[in-house]
């Protein structure tokens, strides 16, 4: 019975190591093959992180490259703003030593307005008529050349009165803004006019250049947009005052208009 018990065991102790042995080689197996997977796995990750890498590295070097182009590109900008900067001086100072010109060839120059046109008129005699209005005298021997130059309406031309001496037409002028002058005060009426309430008057201005012309334009529509008192010239230059006490105001430049509604504010600040 013993001996049975024993081989019975032993049967068992053999059958168990077999087993155990198979077990143990299977899960070696397995163990085996589940670590070349995850080696498989690591060493596809690695190919991923190093092409992940590749990539950063390249991102890296094309940032590099373009920060130093933006780099290049500002300094370059800002080369090309400074040369717009002197380029715009130049011909801000070349545009104002233009009009400074033009205007400097007007300053013995006066502009007549609205004096009526006659196919036999004599412009000295109209001259002399306006000096007697005036009570300064305008002799020939007062004046170089005179002319009439037409306008945008064609039933009117200017006549431009350029004098000898500046001294003279600024004496004429000075006396033309305190003197009403009118066509019948000078000897002048409309062929079909036959009342004095039809009667036209006459302007007598500084002879502008173009673009004080136009800029002169410009102040008077400011002037009457914003409610100022004065605008004038002066030695073919433009001024501007609000009220009586106000400070005048210069206009040079289209910019200048600004200081209208600067001074505006200014005040109600």
């Amino acid at each position: 019975m013993t001996k049975d018990f024993q081989k019975l065991f032993l049967d068992f102790k053999e059958e168990f190591l077999t087993e155990f042995k198979s077990f143990k080689d299977a899960m070696e197996r397995a163990l085996r093959s589940e670590d070349r997977g995850v080696r498989t796995e690591m060493d596809e990750m690695k190919v991923g992180l190093n092409h992940i890498s590749k990539c950063l590295d390249e991102a890296n070097e094309r940032l590099k490259d373009t920060l130093k182009e933006n780099k290049s590109l500002k300094k370059e900008n800002e080369e090309l703003r400074q040369r717009v900067y002197v380029l715009n001086r130049d011909l801000s100072e070349c545009q104002t030593n233009l009009i400074k010109s033009e205007q400097y060839t007007r300053n013995k120059n006066l502009e007549v307005k609205g004096v009526i046109q006659e196919q036999s008129e004599s412009i000295p005699e109209i001259l002399k008529a306006i000096g007697k209005a005036l009570g300064e005298p305008i002799l020939p021997s007062d004046v170089d050349v005179c002319h009439r130059v037409p306008t945008k309406n064609k039933k009117e031309s200017n006549i431009i009165v350029q004098f000898q001496r500046c001294e003279k037409r600024d004496k004429v002028l000075e006396k033309s803004r305190k003197t009403k002058l009118t066509n019948e005060g000078i000897g002048l009426r409309l062929a079909e006019s036959t009342s004095e309430s039809e009667d036209t008057p006459i302007f007598v201005n500084e002879h502008l250049c173009p673009y004080l012309k136009k800029l002169l334009g410009m102040a008077v529509a400011r002037k009457r947009e914003h409610n100022w008192r004065y605008v004038w010239t002066k030695k073919g230059r433009i001024f501007a005052r609000r009220t009586d006490s106000s400070d005048v105001v210069s206009i040079q430049h289209e910019s200048d208009l600004d200081k209208i509604i600067s001074e505006i504010r200014s005040e109600h600040a």
